[in-house]
């Protein structure tokens, strides 16, 4: 069975290095997974929306959200709400 991952991160370094650990780990273990990536919170709200993601990697904090400190934060405890993802793993 294929994983779905998504990757959340306003940073397309940080979303290569974790792809790439991610890729890496998948090829050892002989698993299959999917990696979407996201830039946005709303890319990620949309992506979430279509697609049944089994594992969330999210960057707490976004560049040039100011008046919310931990808005990744926010928005994870949100996506809690939906009732197939009130046991995601969120790293």
């Amino acid at each position: 069975m294929r994983k779905q991952i998504l990757i959340v991160d306003s940073d397309d370094r940080q979303i290569r290095r974790i792809a790439g650990v991610v890729k890496e780990t998948a090829v050892q273990s002989g698993n299959r997974m999917e990696i979407y990536v996201a830039n946005t919170l709303e890319e990620a709200g949309i992506i979430i929306e279509d697609i049944d993601i089994d594992v969330l990697i999210l960057d707490s904090v976004y560049k040039g959200m100011a008046l919310e400190k931990y808005p990744g934060i926010m928005w994870a405890q949100k996506i809690r709400e939906y009732e197939k993802y009130i046991s995601l793993p969120i790293i």
